[in-house]
């Protein structure tokens, strides 16, 4: 259904603007009529669907958004239709509100919500639409937008407080590479110059040092910041693309400190989504098929994909998952607790809660190791590049005659 840009006069004669949706302009017009305004203009707003110059990132925190909103005018009793239908009106992504208005177009055609949602894999992932369409299924849908809500501000919750636990140390080495590359550079060559005008002078090792390093970095500019990007495309490569997944994946886990962290935070995720699917009412086998994705791990997803032909056996996930190195035992423990006492999708959310605690002391522990190390580092290169500058001034200094 076109929305409709309108100019109304109300009861006291001012001129207001306005949007409503309506099958037509005659409808919209007549709609405002009935409520008692004079109208001036009604106009098909099209703005919204013509593509914008730049495409507009559809972030996690949008669907958060999004989904807590479906959920809250849902559980008011608005039809699906026009719950979408308002919040299409007041979403300002304009990306996401033609998803949304595709969406609702679909579901006005007789579509599921869960169905219309799984025409936009990007945005919608498996796991959203297979819990949406449990509630659909065992008409608990406001739950299950509840649920689903929950789940994704928990992820996202974790996400940025990884990410803005390492924003000081990023800031840090971008700051401490620019200046020192701005002196190698610039400065260095400078202060050379004046060396050369004292004869006859012998240079100290550390002064060498800086300038073979200083021409070096000077003749080879080029070629250096060709290999930066072509390390930067290898790392973009390596980290998103199916081929290089494992290869960076296994470097990761290999880092002291920095690997355990990601495997407890790949983990973390997984236990943390087949949880929150089990507590929807989504089957295990879909639940565990669409952790496997959610995970982004090839390990993670192998170990899984024994579970799933382990469970289909007739066999139980806690069995699997003992003859995993990924999966830390207090894991197993509780799913095999889970599974014994038909209480495995509350206590999975226990144990991802658990999890998480633990990945928020570990960053805690990481942090305490490396911004010292990175400070002290810097410092280190920092008094190197001083005594280098400095010590010939010095030595020229304690020459001259008193």
């Amino acid at each position: 259904m076109p929305v409709y840009n309108f100019i109304a006069r109300d009861h006291a004669g001012r001129n207001f603007k306005g949007s409503l949706f309506g099958p037509s302009e005659q409808a919209v017009f007549f709609r405002l009529q009935k409520l008692g305004y004079v109208v001036v203009s009604v106009d098909e707003k099209t703005a919204s669907d013509k593509p914008p110059l730049f495409q507009q990132a559809i972030t996690q925190a949008d669907v958060v958004i999004f989904t807590r909103l479906l959920g809250t005018v849902v559980a008011s009793g608005i039809p699906a239709v026009d719950a979408l239908a308002a919040i299409e009106e007041q979403t300002a992504n304009l990306s996401f509100r033609r998803i949304i208005k595709e969406v609702r177009e679909d579901v006005e055609h007789g579509s599921t919500m869960s169905a219309a949602f799984e025409k936009h894999p990007k945005i919608f992932p498996h796991l959203f639409t297979a819990m949406i369409h449990s509630g659909e299924i065992s008409g608990t849908l406001v739950e299950s937008l509840e649920k689903t809500s929950g789940y994704l501000e928990r992820d996202l919750e974790l996400r940025r407080a990884i990410s803005n636990a390492f924003v000081y140390p990023k800031i840090v080495v971008t700051i401490a590479v620019v200046g020192i590359a701005v002196i190698l550079l610039k400065f260095v060559p400078t202060i050379e110059g004046l060396y050369k005008q004292t004869p006859r002078f012998q240079l100290p090792v550390f002064t060498k040092i800086l300038i073979d390093v200083s021409h070096f970095m000077t003749n080879n500019v080029i070629p250096i910041g060709v290999f930066a990007l072509l390390l930067a495309a290898a790392y973009f490569l390596m980290k998103n693309t199916a081929a290089g997944r494992p290869y960076f994946e296994a470097f990761v886990m290999k880092l002291p400190i920095a690997g355990p962290l990601y495997k407890r935070m790949i983990i973390a995720r997984a236990v943390h989504t087949l949880g929150s699917m089990l507590n929807c009412g989504v089957p295990l086998i879909t639940s565990l098929e669409s952790v496997k994705t959610v995970a982004g791990n090839a390990g993670i997803a192998k170990d899984l994909d024994r579970v799933v032909e382990n469970v289909e056996a007739g066999g139980t996930m806690s069995s699997s998952l003992r003859l995993s190195p990924n999966f830390p035992p207090l894991v197993v423990y509780m799913i095999a607790a889970g599974e014994q006492s038909g209480k495995l999708p509350s206590l999975m959310t226990s144990c991802a809660e658990a999890l998480e605690k633990e990945i928020q002391f570990m960053i805690k522990r990481l942090l305490i190791v490396l911004e010292p190390a990175i400070t002290v580092f810097i410092a280190m290169i920092v008094a190197f590049i001083a005594i280098a500058v400095y010590l010939p001034f010095y030595n020229v200094f304690t020459m001259m005659p008193k």
